[in-house]
């Protein structure tokens, strides 16, 4: 099964301010290869994306797996253009959360744009829907999660922060956090499925589940979710 993953590229500029004294730092942000190595020891085949226009002719993959890609990212890189085309008749669509997921931090996601929102299972928010949680939550499946995924999610190390999203009319709520809020949401029967993760998989939301023993599962059940594998 072919993955592809965008998202999680980037620069970051920090500015630190002691008294009169400042100092700017620069730095490049490039975090998909946890991701991609899960995937890969999975067994599932993953292709990395680079942060600019997707090449030309690239072919169409079993899954998109997209982890903090803004709207207009993805909307400027061409790669809104091939979802339009590919999800659902031809791929599977998994979007994970994150400061830049849904509607993100600020809003600055972006995935409100109803051109964006209408390939989701949820409907995100037109405000800011990043939202912290501390003392960390963790997964409880619902009654409609099939039984061999439950197991896997309830044993997921806590996350400490997550999108608020709404399922979508026709989705499945397969989990929500502790706290009560959708965790992951599945569109209804397709040829193949898009797939909403509130939470995000890396730090700082999820700085144990990329060490879990039981990581490449867990992508592994999101992938084949999306690809209509697991129902």
């Amino acid at each position: 099964m072919n993955v592809v993953l965008a998202g999680e590229t980037g620069s970051v500029t920090e500015v630190v301010e002691i008294g009169p004294t400042s100092l700017v730092r620069h730095r490049t942000w490039a975090n998909l290869e946890p991701l991609a190595e899960g995937c890969r020891r999975a067994g599932l085949s993953a292709t990395i994306l680079p942060g600019g226009p997707i090449p030309s002719g690239h072919a169409t993959p079993t899954v998109w797996l997209l982890s903090d890609l803004p709207f207009l990212a993805a909307e400027s890189f061409g790669i809104l253009d091939r979802l339009e085309i590919d999800v659902p008749a031809m791929s599977g669509l998994v979007m994970i959360g994150g400061a830049f997921s849904f509607s993100g931090l600020k809003a600055v996601g972006g995935w409100q744009d109803p051109r964006g929102a209408a390939m989701l299972p949820v409907e995100p928010m037109a405000g800011a829907d990043a939202t912290e949680v501390p003392a960390g939550v963790r997964l409880v499946a619902t009654a409609d999660c099939p039984s061999e995924l439950a197991s896997l999610l309830e044993q997921v190390p806590p996350f400490y922060g997550y999108n608020l999203l709404r399922p979508r009319n026709g989705s499945r709520l397969l989990a929500r956090f502790e706290d009560g809020q959708p965790a992951l949401v599945v569109s209804g029967p397709a040829p193949r499925r898009t797939v909403a993760f509130a939470s995000d998989l890396l730090p700082h939301w999820g700085p144990k589940v990329a060490e879990w023993e039981r990581f490449p599962a867990l992508l592994s059940a999101l992938v084949a979710l999306a690809a209509g594998d697991l129902q």
